[in-house]
């Protein structure tokens, strides 16, 4: 009876802290990891210079103007370079709810100095969105030098735009 007690207050336990729970890690992704998993695609596609993969990862919604992409794309990779030499990075998410229907949306603002320069990556992620599947992905990328950031970043507030930013 102890040990039934026992086990049972111990579930009771793990139970309450659940959202420590180390097998709710390998189910689900927590924001910091899908921003960083975008991050890395991101800076793949920059490395390799590969437009193809660049252009992939925007969402099916953003891919419809293919001719506004493949403009921004070529931008984003003309103005990105030189090899990475450290990085610092900050997210922010937002969510809202509207009759059932929800919208959540990953931003990922990354300073990357590299041997060349130095650069603000920023790219908003929605990760749901009940409205508009076609939306899911990542909808806007923006590749400056840190040193025009002024003007040109605001988080995505009032500077945004489906594809690449161009200043």
């Amino acid at each position: 009876m102890k040990k039934v007690s026992l086990l049972l207050l111990l579930l009771f336990i793990i139970g309450l802290s659940a959202c420590s729970n180390p097998i709710d890690g390998f189910l689900h992704k927590d924001d910091r990891m899908i921003a960083n998993d975008r991050f890395e695609e991101i800076m793949a596609a920059l490395k390799a210079n590969d437009k193809t993969a660049l252009e992939a990862l925007f969402s099916d919604a953003v891919k419809k103007d293919e001719d506004v992409l493949e403009i921004g794309v070529e931008y984003a990779l003309e103005t990105f370079k030189g090899d990475v030499l450290s990085i610092e990075q900050a997210i922010k998410t937002s969510s809202s709810t509207k009759g059932g229907q929800r919208i959540k949306e990953i931003k990922c603002k990354s300073i990357v100095k590299t041997d060349v320069d130095t650069f603000l990556v920023f790219f908003v992620e929605v990760e749901i969105n009940d409205y508009n599947s076609d939306e899911i992905g990542l909808y806007m990328l923006q590749i400056i030098p840190y040193n025009d950031k002024d003007g040109n970043f605001d988080w995505g507030t009032e500077i945004r735009c489906p594809g690449v930013y161009i200043p």
